[in-house]
């Protein structure tokens, strides 16, 4: 009876202990919100910032502010003179703790974009222990708060779509994305430039696209194929389709990109047109100053395969076998139209205030104060000439 007495006592004790900690725990979670991602804008007309957050609260229903429920996500917003105190609005408000270690994502929203700098946007984020320094930072056309405001096809979060197109983007097609250490560390240097994806939301055609019937958010999809550009700390200029995808073909070397060129032969049973991608790439931009005269060459080198029904991007992992060798006619169309693109990407960037493509600081790292002597207060794209040398091979 004495051993059954206690392991009845030490039961009843764990017992009691695990209720306990149960409670604090639960308490503790309870009183948080957990933001997966955040949207910032300026009010105009009061210079304030609004801080939207897409949050999940522990313990309660999926409903969210002004929407029908089972969206699976709220939005809960704040105001403030700065960020940080629009972040504290929120707990101000709502009486929750605002957890922002899970924030995947930072929307900035055109106008604080283009009128603020961007020290007082991400500062505060990037200081706190608590904010994970690889989140990835966007800036979107219109507001940051009705982006998050929309219903998306494939999932119930927009963070999470935002992530799924941004990444993927990133690593199959043309877009790169940068994330908050990255850019803040960027901005210690004043010549640097650098960029943001730009969001753009396209509204369906109808509801068939809607998740949920019964909201009244209009259902969209997303485009990232734009770039923001910034230097200093501010806004410069938004980059066209073309010339994100020129810059991209130029300087990064890991992503890849797609054509459409002529069939080689007339099929009653085949397309007119045959998609193309690259599977191997190298590129730069390689300065050369001599005799007070200036020249960047912009050197890619590629190889393409015919584009198939399961692939984008990058396709050496799906190819079981090789196809029929493209002719001479296909390999060109696809170097003028890299050579078209990269052309876009220079036209742009000589009209930003902004050398995105750092071809300024190319020529100093290789001539150092000599160079700094002969651009003197012009613009680099006034005094460089540029020449292409592309291949493209089977």
């Amino acid at each position: 009876m004495r051993k059954v007495a206690k392991l009845g006592i030490i039961l009843f004790a764990g017992l009691i202990m695990f209720v306990i900690a149960y409670s604090f725990a639960f308490k503790g979670l309870s009183d948080r919100v957990i933001m997966l991602g955040l949207g910032i804008d300026l009010l105009t007309e009061t210079g304030e910032y609004e801080v939207t957050a897409e949050v999940i609260v522990p313990g309660a229903g999926s409903s969210q502010e002004g929407g029908t429920g089972g969206s699976g996500s709220r939005l809960v917003r704040g105001k403030g003179q700065t960020v940080s105190l629009a972040v504290n609005d929120i707990y101000q408000h709502y009486g929750k703790t605002p957890s922002l270690g899970e924030c995947s994502i930072l929307v900035i929203g055109e106008e604080a974009a283009k009128n603020s700098d961007l020290r007082q946007l991400l500062g505060y984020f990037y200081a706190s222990d608590a904010f994970k320094d690889g989140t990835v930072t966007l800036m979107c056309e219109g507001k940051a708060s009705e982006l998050f405001d929309v219903q998306t096809t494939m999932d119930s979060y927009v963070t999470f779509t935002l992530l799924s197109i941004v990444l993927n983007n990133s690593d199959t097609t043309t877009v790169p994305f940068t994330e908050l250490h990255n850019i803040m560390e960027k901005q210690g240097t004043p010549s640097q430039c650098f960029y943001l994806n730009c969001i753009k939301t396209i509204e369906t055609a109808g509801d068939s696209e809607k998740q949920d019937e019964q909201s009244e958010k209009p259902a969209v999809k997303l485009d990232a194929s734009t770039l923001g550009v910034f230097k200093a700390n501010r806004f410069a200029g938004v980059l066209s389709e073309e010339a994100t995808r020129g810059m991209c073909l130029m300087t990064k070397p890991k992503i890849f990109d797609v054509f459409i060129v002529d069939a080689e032969s007339e099929s009653f049973y085949l397309p007119e047109k045959t998609t193309v991608g690259l599977t191997q790439k190298s590129c730069g931009i390689e300065p050369e100053f001599e005799n007070g005269r200036a020249t960047a060459t912009i050197k890619i080198s590629s190889r393409v395969k015919r584009m198939r029904t399961d692939t984008l991007g990058e396709l050496q992992g799906f190819q079981p076998y090789t196809y029929r060798e493209f002719g001479e006619e296909a390999l060109v169309q696809v170097k003028e139209q890299m050579t078209t693109l990269c052309l876009a990407a220079l036209e742009e960037a000589s009209g930003i205030d902004g050398d995105y493509l750092q071809i300024n600081n190319l020529f100093y790292k290789k001539y150092g104060k000599k160079w700094l002597e002969f651009l003197g207060d012009r613009s680099v794209y006034d005094v460089v000439q540029f020449k292409t040398d592309i291949t493209v091979k089977n």
